[in-house]
């Protein structure tokens, strides 16, 4: 038998190819052309001169995620998302957003609470907990309802806890007679008489913030109402007790490229591929969900604030700047990265 010239020299290449990547991107020139299989068993072809074939901001490495066979010749990786669409579940949040926010980007239900992830950040409630504000209805039926998913429902508050916001009420308004300092003093004591009296901290903050406040400091105001618990801060930011750590990506230069929240970092870890460098931040403790995002803000913010071109590719503020409660968050997690000794 005589070697065809051509084929050999096809075959040359694509051995070759397989420890070349000219886009940089964690996978080699042969595993984009030949096509790549997922642990599912869907095969996809990327641009082997492109890291990031559909403009997602995730590279196609780091959507390949990491290989799961040791052969030359069996190209399986563990599969994040599809490296060919911007939206792999087609859920209305693109693939570097679901890795930001942590939810699914081969569901478009994260939670499985009945509304699309997409449905959720525009309803400004949680993809990932089906009932962030641990009332009795779901998200779904906050939905129906007109009712606030991220605020614990009222109607069921009221008669158990009217003794104790009426106090409130009365204690603010025999405030309002002081001046500025006197009356931050007067505003604070009714707080503790209201918490004492079992009065929620977001009900509390609810009744304060629809007063006129002028002269007085909100945010030792806030403090006042939410002390330092910052699990019950992280209840009313994005619901719930749940184990999180925020994540930064870097390059191979040491910039940063992305950050995210995730309550499996080890998993996150072993399942990621691409030449980014993952690292946890804000302390290699587990967070409270609302913790995880306060710093996870914290790193946009920063970033944004630092460098005139910020190369983060996915910055969506889950926690809205217009609630109130942004503020306080990301001071929080300014001070959590400090603490820790995070490097920009």
């Amino acid at each position: 038998m005589h070697a065809d010239p051509a084929r050999g020299t096809q075959t040359e290449g694509l051995f070759a190819d397989a420890h070349t990547d000219a886009d940089n991107d964690g996978l080699s020139a042969r595993a984009e052309r030949l096509g790549f299989t997922t642990a599912s068993g869907a095969t996809y072809v990327t641009d082997p001169d492109v890291a990031d074939s559909d403009r997602d901001g995730l590279t196609d490495g780091e959507e390949a995620g990491a290989r799961i066979s040791k052969s030359d010749t069996s190209l399986r990786y563990h599969g994040i998302s599809d490296p060919r669409e911007k939206d792999t579940d087609e859920d209305g949040v693109t693939d570097s957003d679901e890795y930001f926010l942590g939810t699914d980007p081969w569901s478009d239900d994260t939670d499985d609470d009945g509304l699309q992830d997409d449905e959720e950040l525009e309803f400004a409630s949680d993809p990932v907990v089906d009932n962030p504000d641990a009332d009795i209805y779901s998200d779904e039926e906050e939905m129906e309802r007109g009712s606030a998913p991220m605020t614990y429902d009222k109607s069921g508050w009221r008669a158990k806890l009217g003794a104790g916001l009426t106090l409130l009420k009365v204690a603010v308004s025999t405030a309002d007679k002081h001046a500025a300092g006197g009356r931050l003093r007067q505003v604070t004591t009714a707080v503790k008489v209201a918490k004492a009296a079992g009065v929620a901290a977001p009900l509390i903050w609810d009744v304060l913030r629809k007063r006129d406040m002028s002269g007085v400091d909100t945010d030792k105001l806030h403090d006042a109402v939410f002390g330092n618990d910052m699990d019950e801060l992280g209840a009313v930011l994005e619901g719930g007790r749940s184990s999180y750590v925020a994540f930064v990506g870097r390059s191979s230069a040491g910039s940063l490229v992305y950050v995210g929240i995730t309550n499996n970092f080890n998993e996150l870890s072993a399942n990621h591929g691409g030449s980014i460098t993952l690292e946890v931040v804000g302390g290699r403790g587990t967070l409270p969900l609302g913790q995880a995002r306060a710093v996870a803000e914290a790193v946009i913010g920063g970033a944004h604030d630092r460098m005139s071109h910020n190369d983060l590719k996915n910055s969506r503020h889950v926690i809205d700047p217009a609630n109130n409660l942004y503020t306080p968050a990301r001071r929080w997690g300014s001070q959590q990265l400090k603490r820790t000794g995070f490097e920009w």
